[in-house]
């Protein structure tokens, strides 16, 4: 019996494992050690911030602490309920070919930051670019190609208190992608 709950376990884990390099093979995260990145900004206009309140990283190593040998997985991080879209957050301008909404997402003293989307669509042409604030690393672009039937989507750990997001729509698809980002 024990055998056979490792097995379906050992299962378990290799789609998992399988799923996730389906979902993010066709993402490239660059990372650069010495000076910037390179990317293709659509525009050079400063994306409106939203902070984050600050976590008290002292009590959550504490709480580790007390978890200590107790068989609970070690914690990466925090998970941070919000609800930021297309409509309720960042600026969208015109630009050359279509449409460009940016927002920077500033969670002050943090080592990295990813994003958990529910309600991820993007449409024909689109595309998000995700980068730090110290363009050391970008996550994409990520095109349609990632949408899925659950409609949801989760980013590569961006290191840094800062990230900003930048999603482009061609003129033919303006107003028919769609995101909310529910967890930090």
């Amino acid at each position: 019996m024990k055998n056979q709950r490792t097995k379906r376990l050992f299962l378990l884990f290799i789609l998992a494992l399988v799923l996730s390099f389906e979902l993010f093979s066709q993402i490239p995260v660059r990372i650069v050690y010495d000076g910037e990145i390179a990317i293709a900004t659509r525009s050079s206009s400063t994306p409106p911030i939203v902070k984050i309140p600050i976590v008290d990283v002292e009590a959550l190593k504490k709480e580790d602490k007390e978890e200590d040998g107790l068989g609970v997985p070690p914690r990466f991080g925090k998970d941070i309920d919000v609800n930021y879209t297309l409509s309720n957050s960042g600026n969208w301008e015109n630009v050359e070919g279509g449409k460009l909404w940016k927002l920077e997402i500033l969670s002050e003293n943090a080592i990295s930051l990813n994003l958990i989307f529910e309600d991820f669509y993007l449409a024909k042409g689109s595309e998000i670019n995700i980068y730090n604030k110290e363009m050391s690393m970008l996550m994409g672009p990520i095109t349609s190609d990632v949408n899925n039937e659950y409609k949801s989507f989760a980013t590569d750990i961006i290191k840094g208190q800062s990230i900003i997001l930048e999603l482009f729509e061609p003129g033919y698809s303006e107003g028919l992608s769609s995101l909310r980002d529910y967890h930090l």
